[in-house]
């Protein structure tokens, strides 16, 4: 095993031989072959749906970490070369339309509890357009397959619903009234089906499906620990998720399922909540955020895959 050093953070289980781009390879204790995207130990660095349609950028967000007015921001990266290329205009992560020409994001508007506007960026213009104001927070918005909606979750009705924005008309519809907190929501590619997470009960979570032609919810893989943070496939036949199911409160690692909740693989086991999780549009990585190796924050790696399994 080998030990190395990168941005003031000590690696270990580092893999020998030369990597296949431009980012640091290690070995996860549960064998995954992964590489470490960003790399920080004096910003935390986060992705939320980033990858662009073609799979060679990534939005990033970072902020700064410490009590004394802490910076944010955001930058894209070019996977190929590692380059970054600053995105002034944002300050949180983004997700990339399906025609890779805007991103849309929570916007951190600096108010009292970092409360979030959504906010769509066009990349060609560099305009920043405001969707859906409301005085209370919205957060974690994604495109559907064809570009037409985004969904997000909001604080409008006092708790946290999921919600559908049409681009074209402007027209907002509520998809959740549960009073339990709803977030994470992402389209399946044919439009009719969204993966997100509810809390069940204090540090209980379930990833759930909502069928939006009959508006029936179902929970998948689910047991009294946290499952959070899906994700669909390419093929929108399997999703990646967190859960911390026998380990410590929050230790969460990411696993696969298909969508009748069958678990097809746990992909990690290393220390440290693995979160966000987003596959690439070929297949062939899977994204996340994790606090593995740090003190605080998070930092950006992925996955090397191979059909259902990581490459080790």
């Amino acid at each position: 095993m080998r030990r190395s050093t990168i941005g003031g953070l000590i690696l270990a289980g580092l893999v020998t031989g030369k990597p296949q781009g431009p980012f640091p390879v290690e070995l996860d204790a549960g064998g995954c072959r992964i590489e470490r995207v960003t790399s920080g130990r004096d910003t935390s660095y986060h992705q939320f749906h980033g990858l662009s349609p073609d799979g060679r950028r990534l939005v990033v967000g970072w902020e700064t970490l410490g009590p004394d007015h802490p910076a944010r921001g955001a930058f894209l990266v070019e996977l190929q070369s590692g380059a970054h290329g600053e995105l002034p205009a944002l300050n949180n992560a983004a997700s990339f339309s399906p025609d890779g020409a805007a991103l849309v994001s929570g916007f951190q508007t600096g108010s009292p509890g970092l409360r979030t506007e959504i906010v769509e960026y066009d990349l060609g213009t560099h305009q920043l357009k405001f969707l859906a104001p409301d005085p209370l927070g919205d957060w974690l918005p994604t495109y559907s397959a064809d570009g037409g909606a985004i969904v997000f979750n909001s604080f409008r009705t006092g708790g946290s619903d999921l919600y559908r924005l049409d681009r074209s008309s402007g027209n907002l519809e509520r998809l959740t009234d549960d009073p339990r907190y709803e977030a994470h929501a992402q389209l399946s590619r044919d439009g009719r089906r969204i993966v997100f997470h509810r809390q069940v009960e204090g540090a209980d979570y379930a990833v759930e499906i909502l069928d939006l032609a009959t508006r029936q919810i179902r929970a998948i893989a689910n047991t009294p620990a946290e499952e959070a943070y899906p994700a669909w496939s390419p093929e929108a036949d399997r999703i990646v998720f967190s859960s911390d199911r026998g380990r410590a409160a929050g230790d969460a690692d990411l696993y696969i399922a298909d969508t009748a909740g069958r678990v097809r693989r746990q992909l990690t086991a290393t220390p440290g909540k693995d979160t966000y999780a987003d596959w690439s549009p070929d297949g062939r990585f899977i994204y996340f955020n994790s606090g593995r190796g740090r003190r605080q924050g998070t930092d950006v790696f992925r996955i090397a895959m191979r059909g259902d399994d990581c490459r080790r």
